[in-house]
């Protein structure tokens, strides 16, 4: 609402409203008041990866769910390099890979399809 000239403005009202992808799409666009949304957004989920991985740590992390299918340049690659530069494991070179799922947005689909076929 702050800048209502954002190309945010015109997508989610064609979209009929705001979702995961909608800053992602707009900063793919050049839109600078996406791309501050997105750094912000990538910014929030490394704090939680990195306390993720900072208490489990795992050797793989699976990052799934509509805004999966982002750009790496705007999501996977500034999350790696923020939790790469947070989380304790980078000091014994144990740093878990992070990674978009494989089945994306579709895996809770297809693991419900699976339990329904267990019934």
């Amino acid at each position: 609402e702050a800048h209502p000239e954002s190309l945010l403005h015109k997508l989610a009202a064609e979209n009929g409203g705001v979702e995961g992808r909608t800053a992602f799409d707009a900063a793919e666009q050049g839109d600078e008041t996406a791309l501050a949304v997105c750094r912000t957004f990538v910014e929030y989920l490394a704090a939680g990866v990195t306390n993720l991985v900072n208490i489990l740590q795992p050797e793989v992390l699976a990052v799934g769910g509509g805004v999966a299918g982002a750009p790496d340049h705007l999501l996977m690659e500034p999350l790696r390099k923020i939790v790469e530069a947070e989380c304790y494991p980078r000091h014994t070179g144990n740093l878990p890979r992070i990674v978009r799922a494989e089945l994306g947005n579709d895996a809770g689909i297809i693991g419900a399809a699976l339990l329904s076929r267990a019934i």
